[in-house]
């Protein structure tokens, strides 16, 4: 549980820092189109997380 809360934090981290940096002069001037998709690459981490787990228990 807590690598689960750590890569949200992280992504939360990334998330914000690509907010500021972000203008129209360099690449992340496309991040406002793909913000959308940042519940869905948690979800993804997750399931990711949850399958290794698994996978070493097993």
């Amino acid at each position: 549980m807590l690598i689960l809360k750590g890569v949200a934090a992280i992504v939360d981290s990334l998330n914000a820092l690509s907010i500021r940096y972000s203008n129209p002069d360099n690449l992340l001037r496309f991040y406002d189109r793909l913000r959308h998709l940042i519940p869905f690459l948690k979800r993804c981490l997750e399931f990711v997380i949850y399958v290794c787990m698994a996978t070493l228990v097993i």
